[in-house]
């Protein structure tokens, strides 16, 4: 909105500035060549395993596909597969980005 323009430079440092992302989980391992629901896009999807730590910029497309990021790498995310996570702080948003994956087995 209007109102964090005048907080923002008028230029950005392209490290300094990120795109506002979500964190997501992956509840499910995902192969894109033989699950994908379109196979002719399957090599713009992202495979990943159970557990995984994904962040997702924007909302879905009409496939209801995320735009998602795996450790650095970018494609699709297919949104039946995966979970948001809403973390408590940026801390612990850091600490999950660092580790990569989200232990699900824990109680």
């Amino acid at each position: 909105g209007y109102r964090d323009r005048r907080h923002s430079p008028p230029y950005y440092d392209e490290s300094e500035q990120e795109d506002p992302f979500r964190i997501f989980v992956a509840l499910f391992d995902y192969d894109p060549l033989s699950m994908s629901p379109n196979p002719d896009a399957a090599d713009e999807e992202l495979p990943f395993k159970e557990g995984q730590i994904i962040k997702v910029y924007g909302d879905k497309d009409n496939d209801g596909f995320y735009r998602g990021e795996i450790r650095g790498r970018c494609g699709l995310i297919p949104c039946n597969m995966v979970s948001e996570i809403r973390a408590e702080d940026d801390e612990t948003m850091e600490q999950l980005m660092k580790q990569g994956f989200l232990p699900l087995n824990t109680p």
